[in-house]
């Protein structure tokens, strides 16, 4: 098979076997290939089946290593993470510049890795090309924590990061539209279900990787998000227009407020009444 070599070692999430990722896996392979990229795979086991920041260095080299011998090469080098798994790699991709990017699924950019700039517009400290992909019908990752990410990550980032932190929100994807069998108990227990086969979905949701590849890898950071744009507007123009903390903190007028309180107390009937 001809292509772009690309290895991603791929972190699996709390509770769950990496051979539950190998049909999605395989799905990103095929769509690779249709794009001429040539895709290696590694999924290591961790130790508990827990995805832990201490292990992690070890397990990403030592994968990194095997699929070297196997016959990778270059240094085209990205991690993919599910739900926990998430969390870890992107503390790991942050403190790594060998690896050029980050794709999530059923997990999202941490909240404390951008700030509001003096423009008010969302400044990442974190700086690894990542792609977030959502399902609608996630019932651990809800989609409205998407409808967030996608609000600083695309819609109120920086101008000079614009590109850098797509989002897919993808409909009838569910948590465990990721991965196949074994499916951990507290996912089978919290999650919806999903709109589609297992096959359909790992297809849907491969399909999101070869552009984003491509992109870091030839440092082009352009997205056409229209499509996850209309999934997440309900949920954008509702946060907006309740004044959503997780967008913009309210400006207050302090001086107003005191005012306001103090006169309040000065008519409360209990105040009146303790006071004679």
């Amino acid at each position: 098979m001809q292509g772009t070599p690309i290895a991603i070692v791929w972190i699996h999430g709390m509770s769950c076997d990496a051979s539950a990722y190998t049909d999605i896996a395989q799905a990103v392979q095929l769509e690779g290939a249709s794009n001429y990229q040539k895709i290696w795979i590694g999924i290591p086991q961790f130790l508990f089946d827990a995805p832990e920041p201490v292990l992690i260095d070890h397990y990403v080299t030592d994968t990194i290593s095997k699929l070297q011998a196997a016959g990778f090469t270059g240094d085209n080098i990205f991690l993919a993470a599910h739900s926990l798994g998430g969390v870890m790699a992107q503390k790991y991709v942050a403190k790594n510049a060998d690896i050029k990017g980050l794709v999530l699924m059923g997990s999202v950019i941490l909240r404390n890795n951008h700030k509001l700039n003096e423009e008010g517009l969302s400044h990442f400290n974190y700086t690894v090309p990542t792609l977030t992909i959502s399902g609608v019908k996630d019932g651990l990752l809800r989609i409205s924590r998407a409808a967030e990410g996608y609000y600083h990550q695309v819609e109120n980032v920086d101008p000079s990061q614009a590109g850098r932190f797509p989002v897919a929100a993808l409909e009838g994807i569910s948590h465990a539209s990721f991965m196949s069998t074994p499916i951990p108990k507290n996912v089978r227990k919290n999650d919806l279900k999903m709109e589609m086969s297992l096959d359909d979905a790992h297809t849907l949701v491969a399909s999101q990787f070869p552009l984003f590849l491509n992109n870091v890898i030839n440092s082009k950071f352009t997205y056409n998000q229209s499509a996850t744009l209309k999934v997440l507007k309900p949920l954008l123009d509702a946060m907006e227009m309740e004044g959503y903390y997780g967008m913009k903190p309210p400006c207050y007028d302090h001086d107003e407020i005191d005012e306001v309180s103090s006169q309040c107390l000065k008519d409360s009937p209990w105040v009146q009444a303790n006071a004679l």
